[in-house]
C-alpha cells in the first residue's frame, strides 16, 4: 500500500495540477472546518474534480475543529446531507487536531 497525503488547504488553483497526484487513488478524504461555512461549501466542487480526475473512489467526508463547538458555522446534518448526494461517500466523521479525538 502507498499512501500519499496531498493537503490543498481549498486552493483552486491545485486545480490545474490535481491529475499528477490523483491517478490510481482509490480513496479520497474531504476537510472542512466546522467553523467555516465556506470550506464547506467547497466539498462539492472538489468531490466534482476527484470524480473528474480519479474516477470511482471511496470518500470520506471530515469535519475539523470540533472543539470549537462554540462557533460551530456547518452542523454535522450538513455534512450528513452531503454525503447522501455522494453515492461513494461511506461516513462523515468530525475530529479535532487540538483536543486528539
Amino acid at each position: 500500500m502507498n499512501l500519499e497525503i496531498w493537503d490543498a488547504a481549498g486552493d483552486s488553483s491545485v486545480h490545474n495540477l490535481a491529475h499528477l497526484f490523483l491517478s490510481g487513488a482509490q480513496v479520497g478524504v474531504l476537510c472542512y472546518a466546522i467553523d467555516d461555512k465556506r470550506s464547506f461549501d467547497q466539498l462539492s466542487e472538489w468531490h466534482d474534480h476527484l470524480k473528474d480526475r480519479a474516477g470511482e473512489m471511496f470518500i470520506v467526508i471530515v469535519g475539523s475543529k470540533s472543539d470549537l463547538a462554540d462557533n460551530r458555522a456547518v452542523p454535522i446534518a450538513y455534512a450528513n446531507k452531503l454525503q447522501r448526494h455522494m453515492p461513494n461517500c461511506k461516513f462523515t466523521i468530525e475530529t479535532s487536531a487540538h483536543e486528539d479525538v
